[in-house]
């Protein structure tokens, strides 16, 4: 006899908001609740916590087709059993009966992070809910359909603007720090980023488009140059007086650098 379980919702605790659309991402530093409907015997009857031995749910990681499942109690991922799940403890859930989806539970990525969870950008992670019935009832099981596949990111990473360091250094020794804007879909679209070099800095301003590609580039070099790039085929344009003293520039049929002063 299988227990019917619905498809798992994962909500973001703080804004009580499915996790973001696009993409779908569990930020490390927050909790997620993860919540299903009722669940029920063949017959239509509602499986509660009074008839309940089991009722949790598992992570589930996938990666060029293959899927993997966290073993809680080995603290490694194990290839996915399917239905063969007596030998694995999920994580628990409580019933709350007021509740549209009453079997609810949270999802702390942060504390898997030294377990041996091994968080990678890599893989889609999913959910499944996990239910059995205690032997007054039948003994009856169920594994629900997967949950939306999501990846986990860290809370920089999520924010649309900010500040941060070169990746694994902190901002008491970092040598570069970057201030930068993203899109709704997370993707970086302008960037100042400063760079120690040789006693001074380099700073370079860009932009970029949705494919991650610089547009428009200016530099300020370590020796005090300045370094200006146009996206392909577009112009640097200047409104207003120019003032100069000499310009070096290669002659539009070809041929050396000349220089007018």
């Amino acid at each position: 006899m299988s227990l019917l379980i619905p498809i798992p919702t994962l909500i973001e605790p703080l804004s009580n908001q499915p996790l973001s659309v696009s993409p779908k991402l569990a930020v490390l530093e927050k909790p997620v609740k993860v919540s299903c409907g009722v669940v029920t015997f063949p017959d239509g009857k509602t499986f509660d916590q009074s008839q309940q031995a089991i009722a949790g749910f598992f992570i589930y990681r996938q990666q060029v087709g293959v899927t993997e499942i966290w073993n809680e109690e080995m603290k490694l991922w194990s290839p996915d059993p399917g239905t063969a799940l007596t030998t694995f403890k999920p994580k628990p859930l409580a019933y709350q009966p007021s509740a549209p989806e009453p079997w609810q539970g949270l999802l702390v990525p942060a504390t898997e992070k030294d377990t041996g969870f091994n968080i990678a950008s890599s893989y889609d992670y999913f959910i499944r809910i996990y239910c059995v019935s205690n032997p007054s009832t039948g003994s009856a099981s169920g594994l629900s359909p997967p949950s939306s596949r999501f990846k986990f990111t860290s809370l920089m990473n999520a924010l649309r603007a900010g500040i941060k360091p070169r990746d694994g250094s902190s901002a008491d020794d970092t040598e570069e720090i970057q201030l930068f804007l993203r899109n709704p879909n997370l993707q970086i679209i302008g960037s100042v980023k400063i760079t120690s070099n040789g006693g001074s800095a380099q700073i370079d301003i860009q932009n970029q488009d949705t494919s991650g590609n610089p547009l428009a580039i200016v530099q300020l070099l370590s020796n005090g140059d300045i370094v200006l790039k146009p996206a392909v085929g577009r112009k640097v344009i200047v409104e207003g007086f120019l003032e100069t003293g000499e310009i070096t520039y290669t002659p539009s049929g070809g041929g050396s650098k000349k220089t007018l002063a």
